[in-house]
């Protein structure tokens, strides 16, 4: 497993340096406000195709890995669902907008939203049907799909910049890339797999409850993400969305290695579940919790070293308020990374609702900090509501998997001897990588 964790980490690091290339043309070319708002555009479509995928990933996984579907019935009913919801979502869209775009969005011109609007059903398609292929553990695949999106992006963004900078042309372009994002996810799986018919019905009696609530969760989870972003644009302006964002996007490139993880542990454990429930699986996430938290916590100390040159290098001195918003940030980064795994494994035994519970109570005390702490001290009081919210995330993680488990994670996730040679078992991985 450490093999396929290092192959989808080196993937991932290569989709994260794309998104940085990306992000550091978007702030050089459109300006710190401008950036802001073309941040609160895509936050709509990004926000959507989340919510809108009603878990289907998640039900995909558990019910692929628990081999009760197969991933060609499960294409079938996606492709069903995805394309009614893609339909309705963007007309449900375009009317909140034209009511209510103004209140919502009061910084953003509105012709910037009904632009976005249009990325809602390929990105939708680009959230759940990835999802196939690593369910059924076709992780080479997968991961060609998670560094093509971001590739394609940087491609079609570096283009436009030879023939403009204007911001109605990057919403065009962010549009563009999308759909042949779309197109190639399509090309991938035409080719790998087969449509088999499957009742919708059939499917959502057996997975709707379970895909209902890892859905819920998910949503919430990406609430957290994301909340503080809208939150700032509303009591704020553009400028201070566009600063908090660059600290924001830099920060989360620190759960590389957790992401990686979490997408290889999230289907071997469903598989894992099908013969055996006792202590090694809760074991084996622990250690790889701790494994996961230690690497990253290594790799963040680079990344307070750098942060400063790389910013006003890439950025521009203009962006070096984004540093202090990184590092107010990374403490509940850090403690969101074994959180992650947690999280993956309580979801691979069925425990959808403990997740969904879990990050409701953490969403709830984002948005309360959040609005105390903007009002008094801005995008950095923003920056502090998020991390206190993301470590309290860990605190409730480990006493639900310490009830489900009977196992002490904090006892399991202090540093051990074994874990130099787990750390150059998992280097060794990545120097095979090939």
């Amino acid at each position: 497993m450490l093999r396929l964790i290092s192959t989808t980490f080196i993937r991932q690091i290569l989709a994260g340096i794309l998104q940085i290339a990306t992000l550091i043309i978007l702030s050089r070319i459109l300006g710190v406000t401008s950036m802001g708002q073309y941040t609160l555009a895509i936050l709509l479509p990004t926000l959507l195709s989340q919510i809108l995928s009603f878990g289907l990933q998640s039900a995909n996984i558990y019910g692929i890995g628990r081999k009760k579907i197969n991933e060609n019935q499960a294409l079938y009913v996606n492709f069903s669902l995805l394309g009614f919801i893609s339909v309705f979502s963007v007309i449900f869209s375009s009317i909140v907008i034209y009511f209510f775009g103004e209140k919502l969005f009061p910084n953003v011109p509105v012709d910037l939203i009904y632009l976005s609007i249009l990325s809602i059903p390929p990105l939708l398609f680009f959230t759940v049907l990835p999802s196939l292929f690593q369910a059924a553990q076709k992780f080479n695949i997968f991961n060609i799909l998670c560094v093509v999106q971001p590739l394609i992006m940087l491609l079609v963004i570096a283009l436009l910049v030879i023939f403009s900078s204007d911001i109605y042309m990057v919403l065009y372009a962010y549009t563009v890339a999308n759909y042949i994002s779309f197109l190639f996810l399509i090309f991938c799986i035409l080719k790998y797999l087969k449509i088999e018919i499957y009742g919708v019905k059939e499917f959502l009696k057996k997975f709707g409850a379970y895909s209902l609530q890892s859905h819920l969760s998910n949503i919430v989870t990406l609430l957290n993400y994301r909340s503080t972003l809208f939150l700032l644009g509303y009591f704020t302006s553009p400028y201070f969305v566009g600063i908090y964002t660059v600290g924001l996007q830099l920060v989360e490139k620190l759960w590389l290695p957790s992401q990686a993880v979490s997408t290889i542990l999230l289907p071997k454990l469903s598989h894992q579940l099908n013969d055996e429930e006792d202590g090694s699986t809760a074991l084996l996430t622990l250690n790889v919790a701790r494994l996961t938290f230690i690497f990253t916590a290594l790799i963040s100390l680079f990344f307070v070293i750098l942060l400063p040159f790389f910013v006003e290098l890439f950025f521009g001195i203009k962006y070096i308020s984004s540093v202090s918003i990184a590092l107010l940030l990374l403490p509940g980064i850090l403690a969101w990374t074994p959180s992650r795994v947690l999280a993956n494994d309580l979801a691979a035994r069925g425990f959808a609702n403990i997740n969904l519970k879990n990050a409701v109570f953490v969403l709830t005390i984002n948005i309360i900090l959040s609005i105390l702490l903007i009002g008094k001290f801005g995008f950095k009081g923003a920056a502090v509501a998020t991390s206190i919210a993301y470590i309290s995330d860990l605190l409730l993680r480990a006493y639900a998997f310490n009830r489900v488990t009977n196992e002490s994670v904090f006892y399991n996730l202090l540093p051990r001897r074994s874990d130099f040679f787990l750390v150059n078992n998992l280097l060794k991985g990545f120097k095979n990588v090939g």
